[in-house]
């Protein structure tokens, strides 16, 4: 199985409905990501699969299913089971949702949309999620302790930060901690076909910002985070596709690309 994985960034502005017409002739499932929906929707393209995390994207997107819920109906909605009886998981977890709980009316519809989701999408996947926390200089150990096949994994946590640092909590970078650990314990399962090539479109360009109206130009806001978290995980992915033998690739050369392929 081939997956294309679309994120946010404002990269994705490059590839019109041809490209992703195309991946669906070449046997690739999309998966969009986030903030890459509505761009998606724009262009009249709909991806195999949606997935979320920050609560707040639903906010972002509601006007989606208020306007054109037609649009989901086959769309597959992918998710970590964190977001029922008022987000208590996803808050036990220790992420927090401010900027959509301040916004009282905006939060209802919310939750509304949350307890239907069914109404909406072709099928709806609510993985139960174990959070793990990875320390930056522990990053090769990993493979062997974490069976992501077998278990729906987020990664978070502590990083160093310098010599003698004792460390701090970031903000996770969402491709490795959140996506990755989700498709993967989606698609690789035991007695799935299994993933032969994941292809990515709209992650890792940091150089530029996110796609969408609802941010600044250049919004470049967590970029630096990303990159620090990133690089915790770096060792453990690379492992791990080595050993299943699953080739990883990028539409453009990016921070993810560089990291992802050195030897």
């Amino acid at each position: 199985m081939n997956l294309l994985l679309v994120g946010p960034s404002k990269k994705i502005e490059d590839y019109d409905i041809d490209y992703y017409n195309q991946k669906k002739k070449e046997n690739y499932k999309i998966v969009s990501y986030s903030g890459s929906l509505p761009y998606l929707h724009e262009i009249g393209f709909a991806p195999d699969y949606y997935c979320f995390f920050d609560p707040f994207t639903l906010g972002l997107q509601y006007y989606l299913y208020k306007n054109d819920p037609e649009y989901f109906k086959n769309i597959n909605l992918l998710i970590h089971n964190l977001y029922a009886s008022d987000f208590k998981i996803y808050h036990r977890m220790g992420f927090t949702s401010r900027k959509l709980t301040n916004k009282v009316a905006l939060c209802k519809k919310v939750f509304d949309l949350i307890d239907n989701f069914d109404k909406y999408y072709n099928r709806v996947y609510k993985h139960p999620s174990t959070k793990i926390d990875i320390h930056l200089y522990r990053s090769n150990e990993h493979d062997g302790r974490y069976k992501i096949e077998e278990q729906c994994y987020l990664f978070t946590g502590i990083v160093k930060t310098g010599r003698g640092s004792s460390g701090k909590t970031v903000n996770p970078d969402k491709f490795t901690h959140v996506l990755l650990p989700l498709v993967l314990n989606h698609f690789q399962a035991p007695g799935s076909p299994g993933i032969d090539k994941i292809h990515c479109v709209g992650f890792g360009d940091f150089d530029i910002g996110r796609f969408g109206k609802a941010y600044p130009m250049n919004n470049t806001e967590g970029y630096e985070e990303y990159k620090t978290t990133f690089k915790s995980m770096v060792g453990f992915y690379r492992n791990y596709f080595r050993s299943r033998n699953i080739k990883i690739s990028f539409e453009n050369p990016n921070f993810y690309s560089f990291h992802l392929h050195q030897l």
